[in-house]
């Protein structure tokens, strides 16, 4: 199975989620994916930032598994 270059691309952009606060009630810090989409909701922000980089790590991972040599 070949990876073009366009999904690659996006398989790299993917990486970059962001970590948000919202003024929610609960789980006021949330991770969302580039498209604004929340992948996850936290309690406190160091939670919320440990999963991202969990996450990131992962993606990683995936990205280099799927990447030709």
């Amino acid at each position: 199975m070949a990876i073009t270059d366009a999904a690659l691309g996006a398989t790299i952009q993917a990486l970059a989620m962001s970590v948000e606060w919202t003024p929610l009630p609960r789980r006021p810090w949330v991770v969302r994916e580039p498209d604004g989409r929340v992948i996850r909701r936290f309690d406190s922000a160091p939670a919320a930032i440990a999963f991202r980089t969990k996450e990131a790590a992962r993606r990683a991972r995936v990205a280099a598994r799927l990447s030709p040599a």
